[in-house]
């Protein structure tokens, strides 16, 4: 029973580290831009990232993507500009994919640090 225990939480860890591309730590919220289409915001940040997904066109390693045409996307675009108006740095965890814009990840989460 521990090995089936052992294994079934190794399995779950491979599942939940596969569950976003890349993650970014440490930085600091810059350049955010609205796009007039879509309901997308940018942004960048200058956090040592791990890698970009695999998204063939994802080649802008310290933009993100945001779709803030959800009440949930306005509620982290909220959190987002507190943390960037107190200069706070955070980390974030990307999805793994760029659904949004197809050379820039989409946003999983981000964690504001103290």
């Amino acid at each position: 029973m521990r090995l089936f225990g052992a294994a079934l939480c190794a399995a779950t860890l491979s599942l939940a580290s596969a569950a976003h591309a890349s993650d970014s730590a440490g930085g600091k919220i810059s350049n955010i831009l609205s796009y007039a289409d879509g309901g997308i915001v940018f942004f960048n940040h200058d956090g040592v990232r791990s890698a970009l997904p695999s998204c063939p066109a994802a080649v802008l390693p310290t933009r993100w993507a945001i779709n803030v045409s959800t009440p949930a996307g306005q509620a982290r675009l909220a959190v987002l500009l507190s943390a960037y108006s107190l200069g706070k740095k955070i980390d974030i965890a990307g999805t793994g994919t760029c659904t949004l814009w197809q050379d820039t990840e989409t946003l999983g989460y981000f964690v504001i640090k103290d």
